[in-house]
């Protein structure tokens, strides 16, 4: 993956269909690379209190008690204190930038942020350990060894890095950020593009948590681009192994921002069967 954009692996055996005219999951976040200046502090300090408004809105939704059930179910299922490993890492790909001129890009992308940061949360609580890298997503002092985040998009400005280290959160640059995607990760990739995602990211890789399109909206993608082969035997693997919950379509202050989001976890019953 290159500096810039997202780079998207092609197949000579997909050949795009007509697209119909309702799309299971867009990508709106990809117009063009952002400026590279250097924030003021009082831009940076700006913007951290808006996410931190934003968080504190977003814990009152139903939306927030929503995702917590799930998560906490998928976990519930999943967990095995003597052959599951815990998550020690948190990998969130194709965010958008948060300070970008298009206000509702930046305003899409800022809610999708806090949702990771909350999903963070959730699985800390769970696992009862902290933020690796000595601050919590709250951006206060913590300690120890404990689950990384890590974020990578192209879209991301001087600014967003700043505020994204203040919430604990390290910004890989260029590609690399893909090797975090481990069997003991929670994938986080809300627009990532169909063909990053599969011939890039999941392609060899199995996360243990991962919230982004559904094995569903995959298969679809395939079946547009009439891909067979190698694209098709990824979705087909990766979603026989996974039970998926649907992420609530409404969400009360930002309407349809997770709309075509699911949660998808290995499947112990799966593996078992």
């Amino acid at each position: 993956m290159g500096d810039d954009t997202w780079i998207t692996i092609t197949n000579r055996k997909c050949s795009r269909k007509k697209t119909p005219s309702h799309q299971p999951h867009p990508s709106p976040n990809f117009p063009q690379s952002p400026r590279r200046t250097t924030p003021s502090e009082a831009d940076i300090s700006t913007l951290e209190s808006t996410i931190r408004t934003h968080r504190a809105r977003f814990k009152s939704t139903t939306f927030s008690q929503d995702l917590t059930t799930i998560l906490e179910r998928a976990l519930r299922h999943r967990t095995s204190p003597e052959t599951e490993p815990e998550i020690d890492h948190a990998v969130c790909l194709a965010l958008g930038s948060l300070s970008t001129e298009n206000l509702e890009l930046a305003r899409r992308s800022r809610w999708q942020f806090v949702a990771f940061l909350e999903m963070c949360d959730i699985l800390c609580r769970s696992y009862e350990v902290g933020m690796a890298g000595g601050r919590s997503s709250e951006g206060e002092a913590g300690g120890g060894m404990g689950m990384k985040m890590v974020a990578q998009d192209p879209l991301f400005s001087e600014l967003d890095q700043r505020v994204l280290g203040r919430f604990g959160v390290e910004v890989v640059e260029g590609s690399g950020a893909e090797g975090f995607v481990t069997e003991r990760s929670f994938l986080y990739a809300p627009f990532l593009e169909q063909g990053v995602l599969l011939g890039e990211i999941l392609k060899g890789r199995d996360p243990l948590l991962y919230v982004g399109v559904a094995p569903g909206a995959m298969e679809w993608w395939v079946e547009n681009r009439d891909c067979t082969g190698e694209y098709g035997d990824l979705v087909e693997e990766f979603g026989k192994r996974r039970a998926v919950t649907e992420l609530p379509g409404d969400f009360e202050f930002g309407g349809t921002i997770f709309e075509g989001l699911s949660v998808c976890w290995r499947s112990i019953e799966d593996e078992e069967g």
